[in-house]
């Protein structure tokens, strides 16, 4: 299961690497139906980077099949941006990359590092080469639960000594 850096899971990385990406409201229900090592089906789109967007989440075990959709109306109102940013937490990664994350038009975005942390990065920001093997470090803010660690990237580089920052300071 892949997390963002609110902790909640928005892709599963399946068994021959391909990455599920879905959003994030359908956590509770996904993690309901399916554990890691579960067989499922994705029913979806190809996205650029070998990505797919999942439309359907089916458990081949139990056929219990999960839809994107929008969240039920009713089923309350999502945190505002700058109270979910409380939660988050200092985090520090450092490894080689396992996986390259992209976005719909196969933009880096993100990487898996061998230990199975995430970091995020808006794709302008990189500055640095993320090739699978390569020696990755970050810093920024992000969560730490049963599914792993996930970060925003505010700084990246090989190693946790050598961080630059990706953003500019406020004068």
């Amino acid at each position: 299961m892949l997390i963002n850096p609110y902790g909640e899971v928005d892709g599963l990385r399946l068994s021959d690497g391909t990455i599920a990406r879905f959003p994030p409201h359908m956590t509770d229900a996904l993690t309901a139906t399916v554990k890691v090592g579960d067989t499922v089906r994705i029913i979806g789109r190809a996205e650029a980077g070998g990505t797919l967007k999942a439309d359907a989440i089916v458990h081949t075990g139990s056929g219990r099949a999960l839809y994107d959709q929008p969240p039920p109306v009713g089923a309350g109102q999502a945190l505002p941006p700058h109270l979910r940013a409380q939660r988050l937490q200092p985090q520090q990664v450092e490894g080689r990359v396992e996986t390259v994350l992209t976005g719909p038009r196969g933009e880096a975005n993100g990487v898996i590092l061998s230990d199975g942390s995430i970091v995020r990065f808006p794709p302008e920001s990189l500055r640095l080469s993320v090739q699978t093997g390569a020696p990755f470090a970050a810093s920024g803010l992000g969560t730490h639960n049963a599914f792993g660690t996930s970060l925003e990237a505010v700084s990246m580089g090989t190693t946790l000594s050598a961080l630059q920052p990706l953003y500019e300071r406020a004068p």
